[in-house]
This record gives structure tokens, sequence and C-alpha cells, in this order.
């Protein structure tokens, strides 16, 4: 079947860029960021790139489903702290040459507009929006490509409230196993 007979083609590219990103590290680049060196040697392959940054905010390494507590300056804080990582991120994405950067994702309890199946409190909503303003506004001062949000489900993806500031849309549509 055509199926069968495309699996059985080797992917050239993804092993010049393997060879690249090794020849990278042999050359002495290792201390490098491996983000940077990914970027670059992608690039160098003819790819398209994009950073995505995850934040990882749980004690285990994972990511907290939880909005920030506390309020209007919780979420305040949330969103200091959250600026300041996307300029770094942003930062990082422009030295490495990258095409775009993407946000974030899976942080539905910041980005939706409703809780639990109901709308939103509005000032809760104004907390959401303004601060996730602040973030895109953050990240276009420090990374000139197109910016993303990696919605980790189409229910993310219709839920978020700040898609009009964003350059371009991305779901992770993929079945759950």
């Amino acid at each position: 079947s055509v199926v069968a007979n495309a699996a059985l083609v080797p992917l050239p590219s993804a092993s010049v860029y393997r060879d690249r990103l090794l020849g990278a590290v042999a050359r002495g680049n290792g201390e490098r960021d491996w983000a940077v060196i990914a970027v670059e040697q992608a690039r160098a392959s003819g790819l398209r790139t994009l950073l995505e940054p995850r934040l990882i905010t749980a004690p285990a390494g994972s990511l907290a489903g939880a909005g920030p507590q506390g309020g209007e300056t919780g979420w305040q804080k949330f969103f200091d702290g959250y600026a300041r990582f996307v300029v770094h991120c942003g930062l990082l994405a422009e030295l490495a040459g990258a095409d775009g950067l993407a946000l974030g994702g899976g942080l539905a309890a910041t980005t939706r507009r409703t809780d639990g199946g109901r709308r939103s409190k509005a000032t809760l909503d104004e907390w959401r929006r303004s601060g996730w303003s602040q973030v895109v506004r953050a990240a276009r001062g420090a990374f000139a490509g197109w910016l993303t949000w990696k919605a980790d489900s189409s229910v993310e993806a219709t839920e978020l409230s700040f898609w009009d500031e964003l350059d371009v849309l991305a779901c992770d549509l993929e079945a759950g196993i």
C-alpha cells in the first residue's frame, strides 16, 4: 500500500539535521544553550523553527493546573513573572534566529473565559485579559518573529481570551492514547 511504502522511505532531512546538531557539539559548541544550537542547526538544514518553552511550576516538575491564588495581587504576580519568563525566552529565540515563539500552552486556568463551565466573573476576565496583553507586549519587545500560543486541546483553543493579539494559531489536536 501507499502508506506502507511511505513508511519505508528514509527521512534524509532528519539525518542531515541530526548530523549538523552533533557536528556543532563536536566543534565545541556543547557549552552553549542547547535550544540555540538546535534552532541554529535546524535553520541551517532548511527547516522553519518555533521555540516552545514550557514554564514548569509544580514541585514535581510539571505544569501546575490551578490559576494564581490571592485575588488581584496573585494574578499580577503571576503575569509579572510570566512576562519576565517570555522576555528571557524571546531573547533566546531572537539570538538563535527562530522564526516563531510559542508563549506557552497548557495553562487553561489562566487563559480561559469560563470557570468550571460557567462564565467567569468580569473582574477575573479583566485580570486575565490585561495580564496576557502585558505578556504579549513583553514578548514583542524581545522577539521580532511571530508569536503563538500552543493550546493543548480544542477546548483551550476555543476558550483562549487573547488569540487576537497573536500572529499564528496553534493547537495540539492529537487524539488521546
